[in-house]
Formats: C-alpha cells, structure tokens, sequence
C-alpha cells in the first residue's frame, strides 16, 4: 500500500511538471568528418532527455539507422551490469543492486526482450524477486516471480545459489501462475505484412489476436525491414480484449524529413523555431525540441544547443570537446553533453521566458562585422598613405602644379 501510495506521488509529480509532452531532438552536424560524433551525441541527449526530464524522447533518423546496433549495445551493457549487479548482491548491498537490475530491465524492455528471448533480461527478473525477499517485501517478490514466468515458462532457477526460502517463493508463484484468469490480445500491425512478437517470442507475419494470455504486463514488438521497429508494454484485463494497432513509420520517410531538417545548419535558428521544425514538432505531438550543433575538427569541436518549447526559444548554450588520441571519446562526449543539457534544459521548461533573438553563428562571420572590418582597412590604407606622402606639392617641366595624397 505505502509502495503504491509513492508511485502514485512519483507519478503526479511527473505529470504535473511536463504532462505528456515529447521532446524531438536533432544533432547536425556542419562536417561529415563529425558525422561518427555527431551520432554518438545524438544518443547521450536522449539518454539525458528521458532520464532528467521523465518525458519519452521522439526518435531521430539517426537512430533509426543505428536500431540494430542499439539492441546490441544494450545486450553488452546489461552483460556487464549483470556482473556488477551479481557482485553487489554477494556483498549484500541491496539497494545498489536493486537499482542495477532494474535499470537492466527497463533498457531491455525498449527493445531487446520485445523482439528475442533474453536471458539476461530473465536473469535479472530473477535477481529483483531476489531483493525484494530479502527487503521482506514478499508480495512483491511474487508478482516478479509471476511476470517472469509469464515471459519464459521455462525458466528454472539455480536451486544451488539462491535460498530454500526463494525458489519456495518462486514455487509458489509457478503454482498461482495457473490459476490466473485470462484475456484476450489482438494484434493489428501496419503494414500487415510486418512481424510480430509477444514477450520476445515470435507469432508470425500478420494480425493475430491471441487468446488465453495470463492478465498482467506484456511486451509487444513489431518490426518489418524499411521501417521503425515498435515496442509497447500492454497490460491484458481479465475477460477483456485489449487492441494493438500500430502504424509503422518508414525510414525513407523520416530520413527525408530529416535530410531536410539538416539544412537548417545554415540559418538563424534563433528566437522562432523554423518552419521545418514547426511541422515536426506538430506531427510527432512533441511540446520540446531540442537542436544541437556540431561544429571544429574531430579533435576539436564545439556543441552548441538550443531549446524551444511551443516553438518560441526558452534557452541557449554552447561547450567546448577536445579528444586526444589516448582520451576515452565516449566518456568526455558523454560529460560534455551533459554538460550541454544542463545549460539548456532546465528543470521547468514550460517556466522558461522566450529569449531575444540570438544568432549561433560567431559575430566575426557576419556579414556586419566584415563590412566594418573592410572599411577599417580601406581607410586605415588611405590615411597611411597621405601621412607618408605628406601632402606635398610638386611642380613638374611643364610648370603645371600637382597635388598628391
């Protein structure tokens, strides 16, 4: 109850800061030699996004491009915490490891456990019932224990490593599992054709609507070549029929959209969002959006950001990379964004006054700053010249008088 109650107050304080607001995010880059850092960038921002502002993130086209890669980096990533976790668990710190394997579950939700049987995925399933036996919060060790059979019903635990009083408690869940009531799930994918998974096993290519599915939490994922792929956590309502009906977005699509984005490297940005952006920011319902700048050397480079929301520019900012060749690039890439975001996304942003109109090209390539250099030098050479000459006068054979400057 007192668990519930703080979820609740989470929740309330989440939506009553940023409601269901999306964040659209773009790194452009002004070289393709920074196209590799720009990409990098691209997914630390989001990271950020997500985690400071608790607001889904609208995917880019970079992303898209890099979905497989993604899935893979996620399945290294929970490898190694697993191993991290396991330790900190054998030296009983519990609310480090708690944190641990559930920050492994909720990455391996977005994609990995939607679309293949992850054992990393049921291992820390596992491991999460684990600490909340151990915190004697026995309830919630079951519906772990439960959620976890729902995804493999195979799954045995090692009876050599984990308590009697556990794998009693995983037992039990096995035995309640069977007695729970069931409801309907229909799936609708568009295009038709596309490839459906439920809780990373795989139906088929079509709709489906399966029947007897245990109520509770589920992972659906969707995926077909050439577009987005889709996941979605359902929760299946006992003697109901819950509907999934999503329409795949296609790269070609998005790419283009954001080929088109990528020209606005050359504009003023500042003020008024373009109208480019006007349109994204409408057709994916996203109330922020975020555009970042990279620009220099790939040894030296600069980030330069900006945040409007509802079109009108609420925050500005700029930092400063420089990589050496023994450096760890994704650690300093990932500090100095996050050094950038902090500057321009602030924690209220719907609090934010617009901000003047600010330009993020340097005064010295204006056109202004030229202009008055160019003058500078013009008349800097003629009055040099009529110092140096004196102003003399001089008669030459014919007797005529000439004046020079």
């Amino acid at each position: 109850m007192r668990t519930s109650f703080y979820t609740f107050i989470v929740i309330l304080v989440c939506e009553i800061c940023y409601s269901s607001d999306r964040v659209a995010y773009f790194v452009i880059t002004e070289d393709k030699r920074l196209s590799a850092i720009a990409q990098e960038s691209e997914y630390f921002v989001k990271k950020y996004i997500e985690k400071r502002l608790y607001v889904p993130a609208e995917v880019s086209n970079r992303e898209l491009a890099v979905f497989e890669d993604e899935m893979y980096r996620q399945n290294q990533e929970a490898a190694s915490s697993l191993i991290e976790g396991k330790k900190l668990y054998e030296e009983f710190k519990i609310d480090q490891c708690f944190f641990v394997f559930q920050k492994i579950i909720n990455n391996l939700e977005k994609g990995s456990a939607a679309f293949e049987k992850s054992k990393d995925y049921q291992h820390a399933l596992m491991y999460l019932g684990n600490i909340y036996h151990l915190k004697g919060e026995i309830t919630s060790a079951k519906e772990t224990f439960i959620k976890l059979l729902m995804y493999s019903s195979k799954y045995v635990p090692d009876a050599s490593y984990f308590p009697p009083d556990i794998i009693e408690t995983f037992e039990q869940a096995k035995a309640e599992i069977k007695n729970l009531r069931r409801g309907t799930l229909q799936i609708i994918p568009k295009p038709e054709d596309a490839q459906v998974f439920l809780d990373g096993s795989f139906l088929g290519a079509g709709v489906f609507k399966v029947e007897d599915v245990f109520v509770g939490e589920h992972i659906v994922g969707i995926k077909k070549r050439g577009y987005l792929p889709y996941v979605r956590k359902v929760v299946v309502q006992p003697s109901l029929v819950e509907i999934v009906s999503p329409e795949l977005v296609d790269f070609k699509e998005i790419s283009e959209r954001y080929e088109e984005i990528s020209k606005i490297r050359e504009a003023d940005i500042s003020g008024e969002l373009l109208p480019v952006l006007k349109k994204y920011r409408k057709d994916t319902n996203s109330a922020i959006v975020v555009v970042v700048f990279v620009s220099g050397k790939v040894e030296n480079f600069s980030l330069t950001g900006y945040t409007y929301y509802n079109d009108k520019l609420v925050a500005y900012g700029d930092t400063s990379v420089t990589i050496s060749k023994d450096d760890s690039r994704k650690k300093i890439l990932k500090a100095k964004v996050e050094e950038l975001c902090n500057k321009i996304l602030h924690e209220n942003i719907k609090a934010q006054k617009p901000i003047d109109k600010i330009s993020h090209k340097k005064f010295y390539t204006s056109w202004w700053f030229l202009g008055i250099v160019g003058a500078t030098l013009v008349g800097a050479t003629t009055l040099g010249y009529i110092l140096l000459n004196g102003g003399e006068e001089k008669e030459d054979k014919s007797g005529a008088l000439i004046i020079s400057f």
